[in-house]
């Protein structure tokens, strides 16, 4: 059921539509809430079939795992659930990775990157869409944050098949971070870290949803 009171609060403190790609995806808001910038992602405004069912799985499923990560550093904080649709969560003032060249950004971001990276794994989550340049961002001092946990997992340890599934999917994660590590940080990736990248694109290549055309060897030399 909307919550019609916080939404109209809401929708008189918007500042600025950050996303809006329908059907599937929410509209993603920034909104001043009693002087605090947070953002707001929500289906309400999709067909009822995206809304009540995808909508309402993914709004319940990221909120959870941003609870989940609750404390962590580099993890925008959950603020609240607005309803079945919608949830707030914290702004991080930030740009993207995409936004920076190489050589813009100080050597010591990518390993601040990957100790956050081992940090969220250690909580027993993957965020699994690392290759998305815009969820990773750098503030203003240079601190990674990792933004949209909606296709993030979270495995119990005492769950069976923990070890084996999880230490897989973490490949999925460290793979991305080297990519970005490649294309800004060229000089810094080691030989392991070239053989593991070259192995991973290689496998990537096989993914039936965009489908890279580039050759692996060319790519990490």
């Amino acid at each position: 059921m909307l919550n019609t009171t916080l939404r109209e609060k809401l929708n008189r403190n918007a500042i600025k539509v950050l996303k809006d790609n329908p059907p599937l995806s929410p509209v993603t808001k920034l909104i001043d809430l009693d002087g605090r910038k947070v953002v707001l992602k929500d289906y309400s405004q999709r067909a009822w079939w995206v809304k009540d069912v995808w909508g309402r799985l993914l709004i319940n499923h990221e909120y959870y795992i941003l609870k989940r990560l609750a404390g962590q550093p580099g993890v925008p904080k959950a603020v609240s659930l607005v309803d079945e649709y919608a949830f707030l969560s914290e702004y991080i003032n930030g740009q993207p990775l995409s936004k920076f060249k190489p050589d813009t950004l100080p050597p010591i971001f990518f390993e601040y990157l990957t100790e956050e990276i081992k940090k969220i794994h250690a909580g027993g989550v993957v965020h699994l869409d690392l290759g998305q340049k815009k969820n990773i961002m750098a503030d203003e001092k240079f601190r990674p944050f990792f933004i949209d946990f909606a296709n993030a997992l979270y495995f119990r340890r005492e769950a069976f098949g923990f070890k084996q599934l999880f230490d897989l999917l973490c490949l999925i994660d460290r793979g991305a971070l080297l990519k970005f590590k490649h294309r800004l940080f060229p000089g810094l990736l080691t030989r392991s870290e070239k053989k593991f990248l070259k192995r991973f694109l290689t496998i990537r290549r096989l993914w039936i949803f965009k489908r890279k055309k580039y050759r692996p060897k060319d790519v990490v030399k």
